[in-house]
């Protein structure tokens, strides 16, 4: 996979890190040739190598690229060697660590939550952490997942506080919206069962079932299964490890979750070696 981030944006986080520069290096280490190797600690879907390794060679330092991002690799499996002055090093050593420890974290979160969904697609929300979009929409896709939307200009969702403003029955404006913007699906999201009966015998293409639980879930896809209509279920709840089998026993055709972005980091770890 390609670096998400821009060289500036690589440089902004160096300078972050240390915007005085490395008080410690330069009073004890000095200069001299030296190398770290980066390595599994545990069992992960790796991401956020390309990113490691452009930080790197903006420091003027050597690669190996050993792995890439959406690795499914093995505890102690060697990912990355940067090699130059040790003081570009000890710059890029732990910058570059947290960026592949946290990125890691979500796509092998990711990859646990689509294995479990059995073939049910796994969508991501795009509430990810404020300034991490580029990043965690990575992670996401490392670990096998899609995004359910990257923002408001690239879907059509229809919420209750859109509806508020109208005066339209559900089949005007679904009827509306197909002649409008005939390259879109229309979603639509609901907070109940009533709610999601309407809009499925609208002719909705996506209901959006929010914070509905498995049985409502179930409830949904019987009444499509007797209006026989090809309504696709999207469920947009606290889909996480624990419940994501229930979801898809119910029907969902989509899990919506945000629950990666705050999955834990995986452990990196780092070996320095001298010349």
């Amino acid at each position: 996979m390609d670096c998400v981030l821009s060289d500036s944006e690589i440089q902004t986080l160096l300078f972050k890190e240390a915007p005085y520069g490395d008080i410690t290096t330069s009073l004890l280490v000095g200069y001299c040739s030296a190398k770290v190797v980066y390595e599994a600690a545990c069992d992960m879907t790796l991401c956020g190598v390309e990113e490691a390794a452009r930080l790197a060679m903006l420091k003027d330092l050597q690669v190996e690229v050993h792995c890439r991002s959406g690795d499914n690799i093995k505890k102690g499996t060697k990912i990355l060697t940067m090699s130059g002055g040790s003081d570009d090093l000890f710059m890029a050593w732990k910058v570059a660590q947290s960026l592949m420890e946290w990125m890691s974290g979500m796509a092998s979160y990711t990859s646990e939550l689509v294995l479990a969904a059995d073939g049910i697609p796994i969508a991501c929300s795009r509430k990810q952490i404020p300034f991490t979009k580029a990043l965690s929409v990575k992670a996401i896709r490392s670990g096998g997942a899609i995004m359910h939307r990257l923002g408001f200009s690239d879907s059509l969702l229809i919420f209750s506080e859109h509806r508020q403003f109208l005066e339209r029955t559900e089949e005007e404006i679904i009827e509306f919206l197909s002649n409008s913007a005939p390259e879109y699906r229309t979603a639509v999201e609901v907070s109940s069962i009533d709610d999601a009966k309407r809009w499925i015998r609208s002719g909705a293409e996506i209901i959006q079932l929010n914070q509905f639980s498995p049985y409502d879930v179930a409830v949904c896809r019987q009444c499509i299964h007797w209006e026989k209509h090809k309504t696709k279920l999207a469920v947009y709840s606290d889909v996480t490890l624990r419940n994501v089998s229930d979801y898809v026993s119910a029907g969902a055709d989509i899990l919506v979750t945000a629950a990666p972005y705050y999955a834990q980091p995986k452990k990196i770890s780092t070996l320095f070696l001298t010349d």
